[in-house]
């Protein structure tokens, strides 16, 4: 059964909020805190930016993230205080690990950031990588010593991927190669389908197959293939195709482009589709279909990079980026005060209200993008209008970081938690930097 677009109408104007998210803060209260200059050029938006990176971000995560016992404390509620130790997760802790290896790459190299950095190292090689059956965990207690999700994911193993290949492209350090090497062969070896192209998602700890409905960590049938896997899939291929120039990596990283370019999308409207059978065909057990704004924006810039790594002219996929701007923008952008809402029927208005940290970031990211391949006043003025409800809103100039959602203009969620980390704001002000940097004519 589908829901209908009366279903959707009706609902339109409800905002989701999480049951659990039980604080939250009144943002309108700290308007006047900090004075809030907008950005009206390049120029300006790379000021923005910087400051964010420098003053904002950096701060809270090098100050609160790094544990004793190893790894990275990821619990920090919506005001930014750190509290009790929480389960560390394979996920965020590779994600958090990426986060301090680009910040490497960027030019930061203070003793702060790269003893950070290592820390990331450390628990992926020590903690995480299963040495009897090889593969990452998804997740381990507190103290980092004992598998409580034992089971391997697609999605974790590409987390780790891609966060070993920017470490050890930022550094040389031949530990993290050979991991990113081992790790691309687990997914080689274990996940991907040379019957139907992509990856299959999830197997038990041993390798051995679960039933095919049975819930994988994401949430979907384990028989399943979603988008969003194949998404980090596409962007830890690159990063270790950057890495090691193997042509077994090429081939890999060409047909996930493919993947997320083509088979994945949703028929008639620009958008992605999530959940698919094994064969790529639409999933017979999804009830309904969503438009995940920032997977479309995020798949414009994650697109474009890897077709830059395959060699292929700039503007390859132009049409289709275009056509994934225009539908989230008609339908995501919201229409009250700026930034992108959740998710909502392909097509139809957004149903889920929530302002959500990593869709601003990568809505950023996929509209530079844009307006870097194609100079076009409207890409510009877009990623304009979000950076300036991401510095009013999203970021927390007096708690730290970004709020996790922002509904109405109170902030819900943990700072740091199971599923949130620096990566997705981290890239959008770092890559973002970088090409403003080109294009004002920066060194």
């Amino acid at each position: 059964m589908r829901f209908g677009p009366k279903f959707w109408l009706a609902n339109a104007n409800r905002p989701s909020v999480p049951r659990f998210l039980t604080s939250s803060v009144d943002l309108s209260a700290h308007q006047g805190d900090i004075p809030q200059p907008t950005a009206c050029s390049l120029l300006e938006a790379h000021t923005v930016m910087r400051r964010i990176l420098v003053e904002n971000m950096q701060p809270f995560w090098v100050r609160g993230v790094v544990d004793p016992a190893g790894g990275y404390r990821l619990r920090c509620d919506v005001r930014g205080r750190w509290s009790r130790r929480a389960p560390k997760r394979l996920v965020t802790q590779a994600r958090t690990f990426w986060f301090f290896s680009r910040l490497l790459a960027h030019g930061d190299t203070s003793a702060a950031v790269a003893t950070t950095a290592r820390q990331g190292l450390l628990v992926l090689v020590e903690r995480f990588w299963d040495a009897t059956n090889g593969g990452f965990f998804w997740e381990l207690d507190a103290s980092g010593r004992r598998p409580t999700m034992p089971d391997k994911h697609a999605y974790g193993q590409a987390q780790a991927l891609y966060a070993l290949s920017q470490y050890a492209l930022a550094t040389g350090c031949g530990t993290a190669l050979d991991l990113a090497r081992a790790t691309f062969q687990v997914l080689e070896d274990r996940f991907h389908d040379s019957e139907y192209g992509g990856y299959r998602e999830f197997y038990a700890s041993n390798w051995a197959t679960v039933p095919a409905m049975y819930p994988g960590y994401l949430g979907a049938p384990s028989a399943l293939k979603t988008a969003n896997t194949h998404l980090h899939l596409l962007e830890g291929v690159s990063v270790y195709h950057q890495l090691t120039r193997g042509e077994r990596a090429r081939q890999r990283l060409a047909e996930l482009a493919d993947i997320i370019g083509g088979v994945a999308l949703h028929p008639i409207h620009a958008t992605l589709v999530d959940r698919h059978e094994r064969d790529w065909s639409p999933s017979v057990q999804e009830r309904r279909e969503v438009a995940s704004y920032g997977h479309d924006l995020q798949s414009v810039h994650l697109l474009s990079t890897a077709d830059k790594e395959l060699g292929f002219p700039e503007g390859h996929r132009l049409d289709l980026y275009r056509r994934l701007f225009d539908h989230a923008v008609r339908w995501g952008e919201a229409g009250d005060d700026g930034g992108f809402w959740s998710s909502g029927p392909p097509g139809q208005p957004a149903i889920d209200r929530r302002k959500v940290w990593w869709v601003q970031a990568e809505a950023l990211l996929g509209m530079l993008e844009l307006f870097r391949l194609t100079g076009e006043k409207m890409f510009i003025d877009a990623f304009l209008r979000t950076l300036a409800w991401a510095q009013r809103w999203q970021v927390d100039w007096i708690g730290g970081d970004w709020h996790a959602e922002v509904v109405r203009h109170r902030a819900y969620g943990l700072k740091a938690g199971p599923w949130k980390d620096p990566y997705h704001h981290g890239r959008a002000m770092i890559d973002g930097l970088e090409t403003l940097d080109r294009l004002i004519g920066r060194p």
